[in-house]
């Protein structure tokens, strides 16, 4: 089982305007943007594009995956745009929230119920999400800095709290 494979999830290089984008997007305004309104932007283009593209991806060729987990107070489902930094096979999410000051809704969600399903390019597989141990959590924080740059700053400004890691592995299938 290989979620990243499975999901046919691949990192392309980015060109100058999508690391200046990228640069752009790391700065604390920029972060702060993509916090309030990306997620919309994302969505809107991935509608367009029938789920093949995102503004995010488009922009900074930051690929981004559709995690849908349970609400923790609502059990409602919570669709988030996220990066999906590669551990192994599998795929780690990194709950920084642009560097915001508070933890990001959708950790919480899985910690609730780590049971969840990641969406990209019209593929879709469920998944199970679990913390990521000492060594992961060391792999995933260098992966993502080299990825996306803005990583660094984001555990910088995001110090005050514990940042938590998850890797997703994909579920058993039931056929």
């Amino acid at each position: 089982m290989n979620l990243a494979a499975d999901l046919g999830y691949r990192h392309p290089r980015q060109n100058g305007m999508q690391r200046l984008a990228a640069w752009v997007f790391a700065t604390k305004t920029g972060s702060w943007l993509s916090y309030r309104i990306g997620f919309r932007l994302d969505d809107a283009v991935l509608r367009l594009t029938d789920g093949a593209a995102t503004f995010s991806g488009w922009l900074t060729a930051v690929p981004t995956v559709w995690v849908t987990t349970t609400g923790a107070r609502s059990g409602e489902p919570r669709r988030n745009p996220l990066v999906g930094i590669p551990v192994g096979d599998d795929l780690a999410l990194i709950g920084s929230g642009f560097g915001q000051e508070r933890t990001p809704g959708w950790v919480y969600n899985l910690e609730a119920n780590p049971i969840a399903t990641v969406d990209y390019r019209n593929r879709s597989v469920a998944v199970r999400a679990r913390a990521a141990t000492l060594a992961e959590t060391s792999e995933v924080w260098a992966t993502a800095a080299d990825l996306y740059p803005g990583y660094a700053r984001y555990r910088q400004r995001a110090s005050n709290r514990a940042v938590r890691i998850f890797v997703l592995q994909p579920l058993p299938s039931t056929e």
